[in-house]
C-alpha cells in the first residue's frame, strides 16, 4: 500500500492553524513523521516556520538533527545521563516524566531546559502527584 501525501497541503495546515491561535506550534513527527518519512516532513515544516518538533525517541531526532540545529527540539523519552552528556544541545527540551528523571538530570552538568509530563488521569505516564 502506498501514502500519497501533498506536502504543500502540511504547509497550508500549519498556516491555517496560525491564523487561528497566537500559541506556538509542535510539529509532532515522531516514528518516521507517522511512517511518511521524517527527513522530507521536517523539511517541509521547516518552511512554515514551526515553533517545536516534538519526537518519542532521542534516535529518530539524530536523524535529522542537522536540519534542526536553530529548532526547538521536544525529546518524550527519559535519557540516560550518558546520553545527555553526549548528545544535548541547547535547543533541545527534555521530559521529566517521573522523578528518576529529575534525579538523572540534575546530576548533569549542563543547563538542562525540560518539559514536565503529567499524567492527567490515564495512567499512562508521567508525573502523578505532587510528592
Amino acid at each position: 500500500m502506498r501514502v500519497f501525501v501533498n506536502l504543500d497541503y502540511i504547509k497550508h495546515n500549519v498556516n491555517t492553524i496560525r491564523n487561528y491561535t497566537s500559541k506556538d506550534v509542535i510539529a509532532v513527527v515522531k516514528s518516521n513523521a507517522y511512517g511518511l518519512g521524517v527527513k522530507r516532513i521536517v523539511k517541509t515544516l521547516l518552511e512554515t516556520n514551526v515553533d517545536y518538533f516534538f519526537f518519542n525517541k532521542l534516535s529518530e531526532y539524530l536523524e535529522v538533527k542537522e536540519l534542526l540545529q536553530s529548532s526547538n527540539v521536544i525529546i518524550f523519552e527519559s535519557l540516560s545521563l550518558e546520553s545527555i552528556e553526549k548528545h544535548y544541545t541547547c535547543n533541545l527540551i527534555l521530559t521529566i516524566n517521573n522523578y528518576h528523571d529529575l534525579l538523572v538530570y540534575e546530576q548533569s552538568n549542563k543547563k538542562i531546559r525540560v518539559h514536565i509530563q503529567v499524567d492527567t488521569g490515564m495512567n499512562r505516564i508521567g508525573i502523578r502527584s505532587i510528592e
